[in-house]
Parts: C-alpha cells; sequence; structure tokens
C-alpha cells in the first residue's frame, strides 16, 4: 500500500472521529438525546452517572477490539481502534463545549446532530475502517452469518438503548426525538455512501430488439447488453435487453418503447450504486 493513500486514510479517520464527536457533543449530548451503538450506550450512562461517555466508550470497546483481532483483517482491526481513541478523545476533549451553541430547539439538536454524525461514520466507512462498538460485532456476524442484515443488528441494540432511556430516564419525548436522530443518521449515511442520484436496472423483452438497442446506444448515449433466452412456456428464443440508467433516461426509453412495441414486457429495478464504465469509478 502506498504511503500516501495510508496517510490520506489516517487524515480521514482524524477528521471524521472529530466530526462525530462534534454532532454527538456539541448537539445530542446538550440536549440529552441518543445515538446508535456503544455511543449511545456511554451517552446513556453519563446522563445517569456522571461519568464521561468519552472514557466510557474506550473502555467498552476493549473487548471488541480484541475479538476483531482475531476474527477480522488486521488492517481493519487497526483502523478501528485508531478510529476509536480518537472518537474517545474528542468526545473527552469537546465535553466541555457542550453548551456552546445556544440552540433551546431538541428538534433541530436532533436533526444537526444526526447529519454531522452520518458525515463523519460515511468518511470513515469509506476507508474501511469504524469507531468500533456494534460495527466490528455486526461485520463479525454478517462474516459468520452472510444472510445476517447488519441493519436489522443495529436496529435491535439501537431499538434496546432507546426503551432502556425511557426505563433511566423517564422521558417518552427525549427517548423519540433520540429514534428520529438516529433514523436521520442513517438515511443521509446510506445516502453518502450510496450516492443520491438513483440509478435503475432496466430487463427488456421485446420483438424489437434491434430499434431499442439502437435508441439506448445513440440516443440516450448508454451501453445495453443483450442476453440469449428462451421462453419456458413458448419454446421461443428472444434476446432480453439489460441496461442501467437514471430517472430520465427511463421516462424516454419507455415512452420509445410504448411506441416501438407496445406489447413489450419491462422488468425495472431501482438500484443504491452503480459502477464502471459511464458511472462511478469502482
Amino acid at each position: 500500500m502506498k504511503v500516501k493513500t495510508v496517510f490520506l486514510e489516517l487524515c480521514t479517520i482524524f477528521f471524521a472521529s472529530m466530526l462525530i464527536a462534534v454532532g454527538l457533543n456539541l448537539f445530542l449530548s446538550n440536549a440529552k438525546l441518543l445515538s446508535g451503538g456503544l455511543t449511545g450506550i456511554s451517552f446513556l450512562v453519563e446522563y445517569v452517572t456522571g461519568f464521561n461517555a468519552g472514557i466510557l466508550y474506550l473502555i467498552l470497546n476493549i473487548p471488541l477490539f480484541i475479538l476483531s483481532y482475531f476474527k477480522l483483517s488486521l488492517k481493519f482491526t487497526l483502523y478501528s481502534i485508531l478510529g476509536s481513541v480518537l472518537l474517545s478523545l474528542f468526545l473527552f476533549l469537546t465535553s466541555g463545549f457542550k453548551d456552546a451553541l445556544n440552540i433551546n430547539d431538541t428538534l433541530l439538536r436532533g436533526i444537526f446532530g444526526g447529519v454531522l454524525a452520518a458525515v463523519g461514520y460515511a468518511q470513515m466507512f469509506k476507508v474501511r475502517a469504524s469507531t468500533g462498538g456494534i460495527d466490528i460485532l455486526a461485520v463479525i456476524i454478517r462474516k459468520k452469518n452472510p444472510a445476517v442484515n447488519i441493519g436489522d443488528i443495529t436496529f435491535i441494540v439501537n431499538l434496546g438503548i432507546v426503551i432502556l432511556s425511557v426505563i433511566l430516564l423517564k422521558d417518552v419525548s427525549k427517548a423519540l426525538y433520540s429514534l428520529m436522530s438516529m433514523y436521520i443518521t442513517s438515511v443521509v449515511l446510506n445516502k453518502l455512501i450510496f450516492g443520491f442520484n438513483k440509478k435503475y436496472l432496466v430487463l427488456i423483452i421485446t420483438k424489437s430488439p434491434e430499434q431499442i438497442k439502437e435508441y439506448i446506444l445513440n440516443v440516450i448515449n448508454r451501453g445495453v447488453t443483450s442476453i440469449e433466452s428462451e421462453g419456458c412456456y413458448t419454446k421461443e428464443k428472444q434476446n432480453i435487453l439489460y441496461t442501467v440508467l437514471d430517472i430520465n433516461q427511463y421516462v424516454a426509453l419507455r415512452n420509445k418503447i410504448s411506441y416501438l412495441d407496445p406489447n413489450a414486457f419491462l422488468s425495472v429495478m431501482e438500484t443504491r450504486s452503480v459502477y464502471g464504465n459511464g458511472f462511478s469509478e469502482v
């Protein structure tokens, strides 16, 4: 691995950790809201006992680091340790600035805290690192059982944290605001990772494949693949056209197909991300 690449990744982890800490301490913590995972547990303990969340977060991560060392790659483990230590450090350093922003609106604090945390987590994930916590546990579970949805694991853990906060803090409104903030973090994180521009995978079965291929290639200026197939009922040989389009291109193609072959069969699936020629780099 190139030294420059490693340096840029380390810088990304540094600034991402700082951004997450700012989002949590300056926005969520001041309003006694919770984030997800171990940070949420750490802040909940701080609200109840006064013990600093940054220090507790680092302590709670130690057994997960050991587990990661034996179960996951060395690079991921080292980067996660660095991310966790930096996040703990920044949480500790920024804890004295919780009242720096004069915002009395809990809703605004939940929204902006969630967005800032999401931006930080997205940058962390892009360099294949994490801030430890539930991320490590989820990756280990997913590695052992690929059928398990990491989002489901995170949701169950976060729901448990929110329910526990209602019991300990006896404030349902804060729990609901926390859920909202967690949801915002999840949505923004997915958008930052997979992109804001949706793409659509289109499969076409038509009697006019040549005309449609010509339209896709020369008018829409998008690639198309022809797949040989056979109808199971009719035993008729035919070609399925496969292409990936943005929303404007899809609408134009659908209108053209309705003119060329009104009896064509279209199957359209929304895709989160597309990599390769003509789209994002792999």
